[in-house]
């Protein structure tokens, strides 16, 4: 069906439109021709249609042309809106910031004034406290000298107590200290001469009248060491004969040997255990301990006797156990010749060594079979830079 309708009639401007009856006439109302055939309707009613078509198209794009239109209008108020609702807060904002900064301000001006308050006030409290207390310390210094005159009194009292039982406590120390016997029983107060690990002492191993110079390492494993060798500089010579290893040589707190015999005397009667002390010239530093310690009289040639070994230096002295003594003129060694000679040391040969700490102490440190040696540490023989050698009574079996 098709149709013209009021609103389309309204809204067409380009030439006036006549609503006719005609023009709204259905297709099923055009009439049957009179002779009762079904023909088509005359020319003039298919033109009259075809022109309702064209007005309605036209007139339907001009409606989506109003719409269009229509719907700009309403999108460019809305955004006019929304630009004029953002002035608005931002207006508001503004004059709520300018609200707080003064509230601000009359808050920092008001506190400003509460600070001066009170820094007057606390001034004015502090130099009242002052004169009270100065009133007070000028009516009371005579009372207060008094006082301290009177506790001066008692320190001074107290100080005199104090060195009566130091010197009771020194007799004490004395009384124990006057003839010891080793190096557990000395106190360093009583050193002739000390550094950090001990220092050289008068001991009575046998009796009071009679006494060995000795140097005692009160320091390393708990203490209470004889030192009989030590090894450091290469300021002493050690290439001696027999008669110097048996009295002994060097200041016992530098490069030194005890001697033979004193070495025999202090352990003929007791168990003892040895330590070895090692360092090369890298720095690295060991130790050899055995159980066991002692040497036999001059007359077997100050033969040594070792226990079981334990340390981080290798066992050197193994090889050496159960042999006698030998200096450049005192053969006593396993071979045909002189070990003494061929290593230029002195020593408990066998049939040569493993260990040479009385050798030529060479400062760059070579590897010969002369130098101040301990072989299973390093398997060489190069020169060490600080041996020592002690040795101290068991405490343990």
């Amino acid at each position: 069906m098709m149709f013209i309708t009021w609103e389309d009639s309204f809204w067409r401007t380009d030439r006036p439109v006549k609503m006719s009856r005609a023009e709204t006439i259905f297709h099923s109302d055009i009439p049957d021709n009179t002779n009762g055939s079904k023909a088509l309707p005359s020319n003039n009613n298919i033109s009259e249609t075809a022109t309702v078509q064209q007005q309605k198209q036209k007139v339907t794009k001009d409606t989506a042309v109003r719409r269009g239109l229509i719907a700009l209008t309403i999108f460019v108020s809305l955004v006019v809106g929304l630009v004029v609702f953002c002035l608005v807060i931002i207006t508001q904002l503004q004059y709520e910031m300018r609200i707080m900064k003064e509230r601000l301000e009359n808050q920092e001006h008001q506190s400003s004034g509460q600070l001066k308050w009170l820094e007057r006030n606390l001034t004015s409290e502090i130099n009242n406290s002052f004169s009270e207390l100065k009133m007070i310390a000028n009516e009371d210094s005579r009372a207060l000298y008094s006082k301290l005159q009177q506790h001066q009194l008692q320190i001074n009292q107290s100080l005199e107590r104090i060195l009566h039982l130091n010197h009771s406590i020194e007799l004490l120390v004395t009384a124990t200290q006057d003839f010891p016997k080793g190096c557990t029983n000395v106190h360093r107060i009583y050193a002739k001469r000390q550094n950090t690990t001990g220092g050289v002492f008068d001991i009575y191993p046998e009796s009071e009248h009679t006494s060995v110079e000795v140097y005692c390492d009160l320091e390393t494993d708990g203490g209470g060491w004889f030192v009989f060798q030590r090894r450091m500089d290469g300021t002493e010579d050690f290439y001696r004969g027999w008669n110097d290893y048996v009295n002994g040589f060097g200041e016992k707190d530098k490069e030194m040997w005890l001697g033979l015999e004193t070495i025999h005397q202090l352990t003929k009667n007791g168990s003892y255990e040895l330590r070895v002390d090692l360092e090369n010239f890298n720095g690295d530093t060991a130790y050899a301990t055995y159980r066991a310690f002692s040497i036999a009289s001059a007359s077997d040639k100050y033969r040594l006797t070792l226990g079981d070994y334990n340390g981080t230096a290798g066992d050197s002295l193994a090889y050496h156990n159960n042999m006698q003594f030998s200096t450049k003129d005192s053969d006593n060694d396993q071979t045909s010749g002189s070990c003494a000679i061929t290593c230029s040391g002195a020593w408990w040969y066998n049939s040569c060594h493993d260990s040479n700490l009385n050798g030529i102490y060479y400062q760059d440190g070579r590897d010969t079979a002369q130098s101040v040696s301990w072989h299973d540490w390093k398997f060489n023989r190069q020169s060490l830079k600080f041996s020592e050698m002690k040795f101290r009574k068991k405490t343990y079996e």
